[in-house]
């Protein structure tokens, strides 16, 4: 991260840059030495209200008397840059779309080494246990049958890109069981395939009728801490972010 504040920076006429991972809610700056705490947290609530009902890319261009401020955002990162007069803003286009890029690049690498790595065998089990929650709250309103038939087809679905998911079964009732033996078959990709799982079949459920309001944590609310830690809630709102992007 510090590479690409110090890559924006470097740009004629730039004077400060934050940069907020909007999936895992974290803030990275390089602020001139004049800016204290109070002025910091400002221009951090700035930049989350600005973005915070964007679900794609979006841009702000503000011009002061003093300078100007830019706002780029997409689904998953938002970049708010500081510039004096002289700013070159085609340059720092090109710095913040390459910064896009390189981030972008980022997560795709750092998923793929989650998916080879080892995974507690206890919180596969917490996982199982969060889709059911989400299947028995977004079948409410359902019915029974059609709910098992939509989550059994959102898997088969799935299989092609998470076949970890064959290791989940899905009952006559809509619930979700682990096929004995797949402990030994554990590893990080079961959390995207379940985060992916959950939001493939709310979109689909969605389809048949409208779900309003519908809120991951609150759902699975006795798990939150336990999810938090295995990264499902990160990979939920990243799954999400990049299905408004490709539509």
């Amino acid at each position: 991260m510090d590479k690409i504040l110090e890559r924006i920076r470097r740009e004629t006429g730039v004077s400060g840059v934050i940069l907020f991972d909007r999936i895992g809610e974290r803030m990275f700056k390089l602020l001139p030495s004049s800016f204290d705490e109070q002025k910091t947290e400002k221009l951090e609530e700035q930049l989350r209200n600005c973005v915070k009902d964007a679900d794609g890319n979006s841009s702000v261009k503000l011009r002061f008397s003093s300078g100007w401020l830019v706002i780029r955002a997409t689904g998953e990162f938002a970049i708010l840059v500081l510039a004096k007069d002289d700013l070159n803003y085609d340059l720092l286009n090109l710095a913040i779309k390459a910064s896009f890029t390189t981030l972008e690049y980022s997560n795709g690498a750092q998923a793929g080494l989650n998916a080879g790595s080892e995974f507690d065998t206890a919180s596969v089990y917490i996982l199982r246990d969060a889709l059911n929650l989400v299947a028995r709250h977004l079948a409410a309103s359902l019915g029974l049958f059609a709910a098992v038939d939509i989550f059994r087809r959102t898997k088969s679905e799935l299989l092609p890109d998470f076949p970890i998911l064959k290791h989940f079964a899905v009952d006559n009732n809509g619930g979700v069981t682990l096929i004995r033996g797949f402990e030994k078959h554990l590893d990080g990709s079961v959390v995207d395939a379940a985060a992916t799982w959950c939001f493939r079949f709310k979109e689909m459920v969605n389809e048949r009728t409208p779900v309003v309001g519908f809120n991951l944590k609150a759902v699975t609310s006795e798990y939150e801490k336990e999810l938090a830690s295995a990264g499902f809630y990160v990979s939920y709102k990243r799954v999400a972010a990049k299905a408004v992007r490709s539509s």
